[in-house]
């Protein structure tokens, strides 16, 4: 169970932002006596996805101009196809 730090820090959304939505009802807690909130981690995902998490867009990690990558077949096989075109 999360505290209400402890579940902004994992949706990396403030304390007002999921205090807001426990009190409408978004997301379901349990209040202590001393105030704090309990929150379930699967129901704080289930509104925010965690912080981190693979899910949602997707990243490019390769340059669009393929800078720094290395090719997908080595150089020996580019030469040997090249002969086989120029054979052919």
């Amino acid at each position: 169970m999360y505290s209400l730090a402890q579940a902004a820090k994992a949706a990396g959304k403030s304390k007002p932002t999921i205090a807001r939505a426990i009190k409408a009802g978004r997301i379901s807690a349990i209040r202590s006596e001393d105030g704090s909130y309990s929150i379930d981690p699967a129901e704080l995902a289930r509104v925010f996805p965690l912080a981190g998490d693979s899910t949602g867009a997707m990243k490019q990690l390769v340059p669009r101009d393929g800078a720094g990558t290395y090719p997908a077949i080595s150089p020996g096989e580019v030469e040997g196809l090249r002969a086989l075109l120029a054979e052919r």
